[in-house]
């Protein structure tokens, strides 16, 4: 598989990542096809924006940078350089993953992915269970349930788990996991995200 074809295949994941956070996508975003794909990867033209309520998400591709490697900074001054509130989220997609990159996540809010790891939508594969985050509301009668104090007496999944980015969780809710089981039908078990 070619560069243009991995990308492409990681664009296509990023897209259905965003549908599943909620995210309005655009017909033109969902109906691209290879030469719009080919055209992208030739002018390293990726970036666009899409629309929550009143929450904005700014896809940033920084894959056929000059500079190797990626410099923090450049990252910093593309993010600045948008006019973005608060609530705003920044998913940056990178060709190398450092940790000195990572710093950004915690100034900004923001995911970063090596775009390798979006060749597929984790969400999809045959093992992988569903997850749903707990409303705050749901999340007494659970505890009442399973007759516990507090949150942190469930177990736990970290913050950085696959799933837990994809569909960017945040630290102290509660997530629902239902597996599907030869001898119950199905199982249901609640993490607490650590």
């Amino acid at each position: 598989m070619n560069d243009c074809e991995c990308i492409s295949k990681c664009f296509k994941t990023i897209l259905e990542m965003l549908e599943d956070r909620n995210y309005q996508i655009s017909d033109d975003l969902k109906n691209l096809n290879d030469n719009d794909y080919r055209y992208m990867y030739n002018n390293n033209k990726y970036n666009f924006t899409v629309i929550n309520d009143n929450k904005k998400c700014y896809i940033m591709f920084f894959l056929n940078t000059t500079s190797n490697p990626l410099k923090i900074n450049t990252i910093r001054d593309s993010i600045n350089k948008i006019d973005s509130n608060d609530n705003d989220e920044f998913l940056i997609i990178l060709r190398h993953l450092n940790n000195s990159l990572k710093k950004i996540e915690k100034e900004y809010n923001c995911n970063m992915f090596w775009y390798k790891d979006l060749l597929i939508n984790i969400t999809k594969h045959k093992y992988v269970p569903k997850h749903e985050l707990v409303k705050k509301e749901e999340e007494k009668d659970i505890l009442k349930q399973f007759k516990l104090s507090n949150k942190l007496q469930l177990m736990y999944i970290l913050l950085t788990d696959p799933i837990c980015k994809y569909y960017n969780y945040k630290q102290g809710g509660i997530v629902k996991i239902t597996r599907n089981s030869k001898t119950s039908g199905k199982n249901i078990v609640y993490r607490y995200i650590k």
